[in-house]
């Protein structure tokens, strides 16, 4: 698992290069979560990757900008075991999850 907080780009480097099944996205980085999330969304190699965001602000306007940018889902710092659960079934419904297969 990488952790990246220093540049925009270093991340989208990192999602196209691991193809991860989950990426946790802290709105508090010292980079700008939301263009992050933009840039993923709207690159052909990351478009498909389910990011989660996390912020430590319960706020309505922002939770609604990342789902329609295309963030599986918005939770607020600290979370609640739910919070796990719903992580744990958005990465398993990516067909990269523990190396399943698509294969047709």
């Amino acid at each position: 698992m990488d952790t990246v907080t220093d540049t925009t780009s270093d991340v989208v480097t990192l999602a196209r290069k691991h193809q991860p099944d989950v990426i946790l996205l802290d709105m508090r980085q010292r980079i700008d979560g939301r263009d992050l999330l933009q840039r993923l969304k709207h690159d052909p190699e990351t478009c498909d990757l389910k990011v989660i965001v996390l912020s430590a602000v319960e706020d309505q306007f922002m939770r609604r900008v990342c789902l329609e940018l295309g963030a599986e889902d918005y939770a607020v710092k600290p979370f609640d075991p739910a919070f796990l659960h719903r992580v744990a079934r958005i990465a398993a419904s990516s067909s990269n999850f523990m190396g399943s297969s698509t294969a047709a």
